[in-house]
């Protein structure tokens, strides 16, 4: 096999094996930039469903406005144990933040449901709220998801995922620029500099005035 054949073949398969994800990341982008395609569709639904709530431990020490992430993330894992929802840190990406003086927030995101625990630090209550179900949200959330600062298995390995992702993405452009150049017709590669050219120049002009 040839060293062009062989970049034929990787270049096909990638594309194929990549499919899934130019999908989600392609339809994802769209609705980050028209965020109100669905807006009237869910107008109507409020975005959370209280499921009630539930004391404060007094065991729990409330972090200090400025906290570093570690301790916010040291009291959302408190928080979830106090509500009975441990075993969801192996599966889903949690946090928090403080939302105002007296209210944190501690977030939890899997791709078909998330919650979230409203810590009122004053009156020192935890409200628990479902957020109801937006393809809106569950395309940009899948597209923004990533990392490896959350817990469990399946989480480090779709950060590993989304990595490997990334490089054959790359790949895949390399292989389609060599397809490209070894064409062989000065005129396929005159409209390919000619296409490279644009978009280079494209892209500059945006990174240079935005």
């Amino acid at each position: 096999m040839t060293l062009p054949h062989l970049n034929r073949r990787l270049h096909l398969y990638f594309g194929l094996a990549l499919l899934p994800w130019f999908v989600m990341y392609g339809v994802s982008s769209y609705f980050f930039a028209h965020p109100e395609t669905l807006r009237a569709r869910y107008s109507a639904m409020p975005p959370f469903t209280h499921r009630g709530t539930i004391p404060l431990p007094s065991a729990i020490s409330i972090p200090q406005p400025g906290a570093p992430p570690a301790e916010m993330r040291a009291f959302a894992r408190q928080a979830l144990a106090a509500a009975n929802m441990t075993s969801v840190v192996e599966r889903a990406s949690f946090g928090a933040y403080r939302q105002s003086p007296t209210q944190i927030s501690v977030y939890t995101y899997t791709f078909l449901h998330s919650i979230t625990l409203k810590a009122d630090t004053a009156a020192r209550t935890i409200a628990i709220e479902d957020k109801n179900f937006r393809w809106d949200h569950f395309f940009t959330g899948m597209h923004a998801r990533g990392g490896f600062d959350q817990d469990g298995a399946l989480q480090k390995l779709w950060a590993i995922i989304v990595d490997l992702v990334s490089a054959g993405f790359l790949l895949w452009i390399a292989t389609g620029l060599y397809m490209w150049w070894t064409l062989g017709a000065r005129k396929a590669r005159n409209w390919g500099w000619l296409a490279l050219s644009a978009g280079i120049v494209n892209f500059a002009l945006f990174m240079a005035r935005l």
